[in-house]
């Protein structure tokens, strides 16, 4: 288990697959597709998972910086938990690069875009988020000005937030070394 990242409000763990008995969460999420690899592992150990829950950030909205669509995509359950302050757990692997882009930049802009309508400092987890903020910021903006329906949705979060102000954001990833990554049909079978 690694600390990422620590700060007055919010707390990021990176583990591996094979720590994951070792770890509570409340929620655990799967980022489609690449993530359903972890399935495999856990299949063959006697750890039982429940509370599985998928969720989508594509990388190529990451690589293409269409933020936009990485918060639109974004699921309102995995925003509800993380801002009420449950013990959020997120599983995806990578092929080519370590961290995968829906982590550094994917997770990185909710989080931000969450921060900044919540009025909270934003701490990035991972360093190179830390040359990201900038863009997290004009993204931001962009999003405010040019799509209001999508902005309501950062409005909403902020109600949730006033409602229950969690003292602390848990977030904990689990990142891996994707061998299935585009082999489609044995990462859907996991699902068996």
């Amino acid at each position: 288990m690694k600390l990422i990242s620590v700060s007055q409000k919010i707390i990021v763990v990176r583990i591996i697959p094979q720590e994951l008995p070792k770890f509570n969460y409340d929620k655990f999420y799967l980022n489609l597709t690449n993530g359903l690899e972890v399935l495999n592992y856990i299949k063959k150990s006697p750890f039982q998972l429940n509370n599985i829950n998928f969720i989508r950030i594509q990388s190529s909205h990451c690589e293409r910086n269409r933020l936009d669509l990485v918060l639109r995509d974004i699921d309102y359950d995995f925003i509800v938990n993380f801002v009420s302050g449950k013990r959020i757990l997120i599983a995806d692997g990578y092929s080519r690069q370590y961290p995968p882009r829906s982590f550094f930049i994917g997770i990185e802009f909710i989080r931000y875009c969450i921060c900044k309508i919540t009025n909270q400092e934003f701490f990035p987890a991972f360093t190179r988020t830390k040359n990201s903020i900038p863009n997290f910021n004009n993204k931001y903006l962009e999003i405010k000005k040019q799509y209001p329906s999508l902005f309501k949705k950062l409005k909403y979060i902020k109600r949730i937030f006033n409602t229950v102000t969690p003292n602390k954001w848990y977030l904990t990833y689990i990142i891996f070394k994707s061998e299935l990554d585009g082999k489609y049909e044995k990462l859907f079978r996991s699902l068996k």
